[in-house]
Formats: C-alpha cells, sequence, structure tokens
C-alpha cells in the first residue's frame, strides 16, 4: 500500500492587502505579507500505488482509492519549524487524521486556482495598463490588446498591455488563458523533490511540461526515505529574443496543524489548546487585522516568500539505505578480514582516518576508524543513511534552537553554553547570550565568584579561606563535574578538597563531612528545581551539619551557594540570591557541566583553564556543524555505532581510555549515551522494530585488561571497543617509562583484537593437543582508536565530550527518537514516594505483588526503623 500526498492550491481571503503584525506568534507572523495569496493544503492517505518510477505521470485526477482503517486514529505528521519560516495550510481547525507515515509514493497533485490574489508590493507589477507592469514587448497571445494598437485606441499606457481575456478569475481577479498572468508572462512551478527539480508548465501537456492551468496535474515520487519538497510558484517572462525572466511568487512548505499549533503556543499561552476547540473561529475576520486567536487559520497567510520543508519521517529500517546496508553486511560478513584488507590496502589508515585540528585545543586528536567494518562502500551507504534520515536537518535544528525534544516541547541548545566564538543563538526568536541572566551573564558570574574563591577574597563566617568544596546534585549535576575536575586534576588548586555528594545513602553525606571543616567548607547545592529529593535531603543534613558545628553562628549565606532556577526555594533555605547561578529549561542535566553546574569546575581549575575548556567544546561543535558527512568525526562515530547494533546486533559499547585521570569518563558516558538513547518509542509514538542504545561501559587501561578484557577477546559477543591515549603524559616519570608502557599496551590491544591468533600460529609457539583451541584467538574485533596529540588539557577533555555528545545525537537522529527527555527516570522515582510512606506506616505491604510486599515487610522487621 502506498502513501500519497495531496497537494491543493485553494483560496483563503484575509483582510485588506497589507502588512499586519501577527500578536503571539514572534517573528513569523511580524515580518510576513499578510495578504489574499495562494495557499496549499496537505492530505495523506493510502492509495493503491505500487512502486513507481520517480517521475512518472498519472493523467488522473486522484488516486485516492482507499479509506482510513476505523479506529485507527494517528497523529499526523510534524516537523520542527524554523524561525523566519511561514506556515502553508487550510482548513486546520479539523485537519485530516492520519495515519503514520509509511514508505511509498508521494502524489504531488497541482490544480488551477480560482479568485486568489497576487502579494500587494507585486500587483502592479501585472495590474492591466499600468506604467510598472512588467507585460512590456510585443509577445501577445489570443485575445490580447496592446495599447496604441487599432483594437485599443487611446491606450492610458505605453509600455503596458491588456491580458488575454477568459472568463474565469486568475491572478487579482484578472481574468486569464490557461493560467497565463499575460500575453508574455505564464505562470510555471517548480517542484524541487529531493534535490532533483520538475519543472511544471502552464500551457504544455507532456512529461517534463504537462498540463497546469485548467486541469489537475500528478507528480508521483518515491518517498521511502526521508524527503524534502520545495514548490515554488514562479511566473516566466519570455521575451521575444527567447530571453527568460523570473519572478517568484512564493515558495511553501507543509506539514501539520498540531506543529502549527503547538508553535502558536509557544508564543501565546491564551490560543486554544485543542484544534477542535470552539474558540477557533470558522472564518477569520474580514474587518480588522488578524488576531493570533484566529490561529491557525492565519497559516493561510503566511505563505508569501518562505520556504517550507516537509519531512515523512519512515522509520529507520524501513530507509532504501537501510537494505542496502543490510544485503552490504551479508556481502562483508562472509568476506571482509580487518587483517586482510590491510594487507592489500597499504592506504587503509590514512583513507579512515581523521584528524581533529581546532584553535580550540592545543594538540591534534587524531581518530583511526581503519579497524572498524568499513570499506569505501560501507562508508557510501553509511553516508547515504545520514542523508536519508535527515541528520543534517536534525543537527541543524539544535543549532538554530528548535525544540527538537519534542516530548517536552523544549529546544537542546547547550551548545550556547560553550559558544565563545560570538555566534548568534535564539530560543524562541530570543536571545540567550547577551541579555541579562543570560549565558555570557552567567559565566561572567561565575568567572568572578571563582576568582574571589580561589584568591581568598571570599571568605566564610570566621574570615577563614574557603577550601574544602562540597558539591551536592544528582545525575547529571554530580556526573559531569566529578568526571571533569578527575581528568583535570593536575590543573587543580593544589589547596582545594573536593567532595562530590550525589546517592541518598547516608554514607556518601556522612564520609564527605567527616574530615571538613565547617568554617572553611563552601557547599554548592546543584538542583534546577531545587525540589530533587536526594539532593534536598543531602542540602539539608549539611545544613543541620554545618549549624550544629558551629553552635548556629554559621552563616549560610557565606557557605552555601546555589545552582538552580528556583529563587523562592533558594532563599527559603538561606541562600543569598545574589549567589544563585541559573541556567535555563534547554539544558539538559547531562549536558550542564558546561553550565552553572560545572561552578565546581570553575574553582577547582580556575575559570581560565574552565573557559578553555569551553573552547574545545566549541571548536567541536563547529566541526560538526560545518563538516561535510563523510570527514565528520562525531557523525561518523555514531554511523559506526548504528552500524554495529542494528546489522551486527553488537549490545555493548566499551571505552577504555589509557588514562588514568579519565577514569570516570565511561561512566559520564553511560549517562549521556545510555539515557539520551535507551528508548523504544520512534517520533511518531510506535516502537521502533530496531535496535537502539548500546550498553555503553569502560574501565582505564590497563586494570581493564586484567578484568573484562579476556571476554572482549575470546567471549561469543562482538564487542566494539574506543581505545583513548594522550601521547603525553602529565606526570612523565622514570624517564617516561610508564608512558611508553602505556602506549604500547594501547596500541598492542587494538592490534590483537584485530587480527587474533590462529590455531597454526599457536601451536608454532610449542602448544598441542586439547589446549590448542582455547588459546586462539579468532580476532577480527573492531575498534576505534583515540589519539590525542598532546596531553589532554582542558580543550582536548572539552572536545572529546563533545565528539561523544554528538555521536550520541547522530545515533538517535537516524534511530528517529528523542534524545533528549529520559521519562525512564520517573516511574521508579514515584513508586519510591509511596513506599516511603508505608515504611513509617503499619502493614505488611499490602497493595504491592508479593515479591516487593514481602521485601517491604522483611526489611521492616530487619531494619528496627
Amino acid at each position: 500500500m502506498a502513501m500519497s500526498w495531496k497537494l491543493t492550491k485553494s483560496t483563503f481571503r484575509p483582510p485588506s492587502p497589507a502588512r499586519h503584525s501577527v500578536p503571539g506568534c514572534g517573528p513569523i507572523g511580524q515580518r510576513l505579507l499578510l495578504n489574499d495569496v495562494l495557499t496549499t493544503r496537505l492530505e495523506l492517505k493510502e492509495t493503491h500505488l505500487g512502486t513507481l518510477s520517480p517521475f512518472s505521470r498519472s493523467a488522473s485526477t486522484s488516486t485516492i482509492t482507499e479509506k482510513e482503517e476505523k479506529g485507527q486514529p494517528s497523529p499526523g505528521l510534524e516537523a520542527p519549524i524554523p524561525e523566519n519560516d511561514a506556515v502553508s495550510a487550510t482548513g486546520m481547525v479539523q485537519a485530516p487524521v492520519v495515519k503514520p507515515p509509511k514508505p511509498g509514493i508521494l502524489v504531488v497533485t497541482l490544480h488551477e486556482g480560482q479568485g486568489f490574489a497576487l502579494p500587494e508590493e507585486h500587483r502592479n507589477t501585472f495590474t492591466s495598463q499600468h506604467q510598472g507592469s512588467l507585460s512590456t514587448s510585443n509577445a501577445t497571445a489570443a485575445g490580447s490588446v496592446r495599447p496604441g494598437s487599432q483594437r485599443m485606441a487611446g491606450s492610458l499606457a505605453t509600455n503596458g498591455s491588456n491580458r488575454p481575456h477568459s472568463s474565469a478569475g486568475g491572478f487579482s481577479g484578472i481574468p486569464s488563458v490557461h493560467g497565463r498572468i499575460s500575453g508574455k508572462y505564464m505562470p510555471y512551478a517548480l517542484i524541487d523533490f529531493d534535490k532533483v527539480q520538475v519543472f511544471v508548465s502552464s500551457v504544455q501537456g507532456n512529461p517534463e511540461n504537462p498540463l497546469w492551468a485548467g486541469g489537475n496535474t500528478q507528480y508521483k515520487f518515491d518517498v521511502s526515505r526521508v524527503t524534502e519538497l520545495i514548490f515554488s510558484e514562479i511566473p516566466r517572462n519570455i521575451s521575444p529574443l527567447s530571453v527568460f525572466s523570473n519572478f517568484l511568487l512564493f515558495r511553501a512548505r507543509l506539514f501539520s496543524a498540531n506543529k502549527l499549533l503547538a508553535h502558536c503556543k509557544a508564543h501565546s499561552p491564551k490560543l486554544p489548546t485543542k484544534r477542535d476547540s470552539p474558540n477557533l473561529p470558522k472564518e477569520s475576520s474580514r474587518s480588522s487585522p488578524p488576531k493570533a486567536q484566529t490561529f491557525p487559520h492565519l497559516a493561510a497567510f503566511l505563505v508569501h516568500a518562505a520556504l517550507r520543508i516537509f519531512e515523512i519521517m519512515a522509520p529507520a529500517n524501513t530507509l532504501p539505505a537501510w537494505s542496502e546496508l543490510n544485503a552490504h553486511r551479508d556481502t562483508i560478513s562472509k568476506s571482509f578480514v580487518l587483517k586482510e584488507a590491510f594487507a592489500s590496502d597499504p592506504e587503509r589508515f590514512n583513507r579512515f582516518t581523521r584528524t581533529f585540528k581546532a584553535p580550540g585545543t592545543s594538540a591534534d586528536i587524531l581518530f583511526d576508524f581503519s579497524k572498524n567494518f568499513l570499506t569505501d562502500e560501507t562508508l557510501d551507504l553509511l553516508v547515504k543513511l545520514a542523508e536519508q534520515a535527515g541528520v543534517e536537518r536534525k543537527r541543524d535544528a539544535l543549532f538554530r534552537g528548535d525544540k527538537v525534544n519534542f516530548t517536552e516541547n523544549r529546544a537542546v541548545f547547550h551548545p550556547a553554553l560553550r559558544n565563545v566564538s560570538g555566534w548568534e543563538m535564539k530560543v524562541d526568536g530570543q536571545d540567550v547570550m547577551d541579555v541579562p541572566g543570560g549565558v555570557n551573564d552567567v559565566l561572567k558570574h561565575m568567572k568572578e565568584f571563582s576568582e574571589q574563591i580561589r584568591s581568598g577574597e571570599w571568605t566564610g563566617f570566621t574570615g577563614k579561606k574557603l577550601t574544602t568544596i562540597v558539591n551536592i546534585g544528582i545525575g547529571g549535576s554530580d556526573l559531569g563535574p566529578v568526571m571533569v575536575t578527575e581528568a583535570l586534576k593536575h590543573y587543580g588548586a593544589k589547596d582545594m578538597t573536593l567532595h562530590f555528594v550525589s546517592n541518598i545513602d547516608g554514607t556518601h553525606i556522612t564520609e564527605a563531612l567527616a574530615n571538613s571543616d565547617p568554617e572553611t567548607t563552601l557547599f554548592l547545592i546543584a538542583s534546577k528545581t531545587f525540589t530533587t529529593a536526594e539532593t534536598t535531603t543531602n542540602a539539608n543534613t549539611a545544613k543541620t551539619w554545618f549549624l550544629e558545628k558551629t553552635d548556629n553562628k554559621g552563616e549560610i549565606a557565606k557557605h552555601f551557594v546555589a545552582l538552580s532556577t528556583n529563587e523562592a526555594e533558594v532563599t527559603k533555605f538561606g541562600i543569598d540570591s545574589k549567589n544563585m547561578f541559573g541556567f535555563e529549561s534547554w539544558v539538559g542535566g547531562r549536558y550542564s557541566v558546561w553550565s552553572a553546574i560545572g561552578l565546581s569546575v570553575a574553582l577547582f581549575i580556575g575559570y581560565d583553564n574552565f573557559h578553555k575548556f569551553l573552547s574545545g567544546a566549541h571548536a567541536m561543535d563547529k566541526h560538526f556543524k560545518e563538516t561535510p558527512l563523510k570527514e565528520n568525526i562525531p557523525l561518523l562515530g555514531g554511523l559506526l555505532s548504528v552500524w554495529y547494533s542494528d546489522f551486527f546486533q553488537a549490545q555493548t559499547h566499551l571505552v577504555a581510555p589509557f588514562d588514568q585521570y579519565l577514569h570516570r569518563f565511561p561512566a559520564y558516558l553511560q549517562q549521556l549515551s545510555m539515557e539520551s538513547n535507551g528508548k523504544s518509542i520512534s517520533s511518531d509514538g510506535s516502537a521502533v522494530k530496531y535496535t537502539t542504545g548500546p550498553i555503553v561501559f569502560g574501565e582505564p587501561c590497563t586494570n581493564a585488561q586484567h578484568s573484562f578484557f579476556q571476554l572482549v577477546h575470546q567471549g561469543t559477543k562482538l564487542i566494539p571497543t574506543d581505545f583513548i591515549l594522550a601521547a603525553q603524559s602529565h606526570n612523565p616519570v622514570s624517564h617516561n617509562l610508564h608512558q611508553k608502557m602505556l602506549a604500547s599496551n594501547y596500541l598492542a590491544q587494538a592490534e590483537a583484537l584485530m587480527v587474533g591468533k590462529t590455531e597454526e600460529e599457536v601451536q608454532a609457539e610449542g602448544t598441542t593437543g586439547d589446549l590448542v583451541p582455547h588459546k586462539r584467538f579468532l580476532g577480527n574485533r573492531p575498534t576505534t582508536s583515540i589519539l590525542v596529540g598532546g596531553s589532554i588539557g582542558p580543550g582536548e577533555l572539552g572536545a572529546l565530550i563533545v565528539y561523544y555528545e554528538h555521536l550520541t545525537f547522530t545515533e538517535g537522529a537516524i534511530w528517529d527518537i528523542n534524545s533528549f527527555d529520559q521519562w525512564g527516570v520517573e516511574l521508579g522515582k514515584s513508586l519510591a514516594k509511596k513506599i516511603l510512606k508505608e515504611i513509617d506506616e503499619s502493614g505488611n505491604g499490602q497493595g504491592h505483588d508479593t515479591s516487593t510486599g514481602g521485601l517491604l515487610s522483611a526489611f521492616k522487621k530487619y531494619s528496627k526503623i
């Protein structure tokens, strides 16, 4: 069964043809002409069409033959709304209920419009006998009358012409014949689909220039992939010398009513919440400028001069490249051997290695992808998959500040936090960088505060320098700062001690406070809402400890600061609001180390180094945003992850840093990856039918070689592995002997996993009999080797983190899931609140399953609480 999109030209009449402001709808409504312009309608239907060639033409006026299945309503297609774009749609109150898109055929049907009008500033362009008319040559069509001719004595214009005559209404109510605007200007359309243009003329009837005006014309396209459609209507001036000049009337993008309403709601909370709300009028007012309350009808006004793209998000495993990769996998899995690939291709390393060079880092970072199941054809197909899945478009939407977190209707704008080069960055049309309370404002506050603490200018209530920092937070408020301060310990203040408290287990806070002096301790309470149960409980315990140890003489305002946005709760706790470091809702926890949550990092390594950390991160952002796909390092990493997860059934991803300072890096990546892509529902609400979210694990080497590397080398599971090494050590002891040994293991492990050891090689070493197969290594295990050209400093660490951020983004973009929510953490937390009350109540766990009830009863008995 194929899918049919029906593009229909129709009429919509707003008020007078003038520029109007649209309250509540942001820059879209403020800039664009609200005129009687050509509008479009998009409907999705099932059809009987089978697989067709991309540009075959049907003479039928409709291919819609089947109705929607009863009782199976599904949400319509939705697409991001880029800034500066407008919406083209009519009939939005009762938008068609559509089923989730499937691979099939796009049918674009063009119908001649009746009674529509040109934008105001272009009306005189074609107005009969107007001196500004562009209809100026001797070209004529049947029925036209030129000025000065015997048929029109006394013409009022010397450079104008009358229109050809017909009884039907044309542009601006002027009669036309077969859609012609004048004897020399003929309208045509360009359908720019998947980077291929189809020309649609107004007067000819063949597949290249089919009949449009006065009838229906259909084009069919293969849409079993993510596609883009740009529909443009342009009059063409055919001069006597056959010199063409074009005049754009409009370009249009089509998308669903739901997304339009969501966009306008974001700008105007007074808008109704449902498309079928009775508050939405059937017709917009004709006696006054349009109001935001008339949305979604105002969509009809917002067509002019706007480029729109509609998307058909087919499941990843239905994209053509997916099928091609399946076939390709079947081929290479039978014949591809890594060590043979290197033996037959001396340039393999150079061809599949990428080097990251950027002013934000002091050393190059080399990414060796050559020891992966990768050929030139593999790379081409993986890049093709990224193109068909719309990775570039989704990437651009993220950097544009679109609400790519579609389940929470939020932007995901952490790149703004490290925007050190001054990119313009806006959310909902509002600057986030230089406004009061914006990114640069918070960074300035962090700089001033960190320098005051480090210099001793800011002291505790007894005048002593604050040298113990206790960061209380959980999730991203803990994992990021812990990892970064450990990774950059070489740069840390030697007189400063850091503690990070996250666990609700009382042991964690107790151990942190055991050797702390209340006179020299600073507490950072990291909670966006200041209501997170674990964080507020630990914070109150710390507050009680502080007051008890100081006989209630301690000043909370001098020893506690908040990394939060909830001023009311912060001040209620006793923290001066001046000591509150805020951040926006578009900062996700696992991306928050770049924000005020990173205050502990700035305190420990100094703000100058923190800025270098941001600079390295921004450099990788710039690379990901601007580099072509085949050279795009994070994208290649993400594509390889999808390649192994979905085509080789790999369930895990090992990250093994050969650097003790990075001992918390795998734990940080666990949250980044598994909280982002541990999802099973696609953007249209349906369950995915492919593997997502690999299990990320790791430990620093060489320790890991003596724990789980046995499984990696000789187990039954395929475990793609990343190795990370810095060429230079911060601690070059024993004439660099340690670093040389570390590097030798880094190189040897990747080679051993690739080449393995055959039975013949085992026997050649003197092993015989039944022991031989036990000492055999199959090899052909894929690895990616990352080599930092110097030591890992703040900039290099920032770049490495963002490499994995965008790798994770690429995975989610291809899998068509929301990588930016985390509903999976909610259920357990809500049940825990219920059980917490039951622990203090009588009863034996009634209302739970027998296992949970039995455990609750046993806990009460044994704990004696």
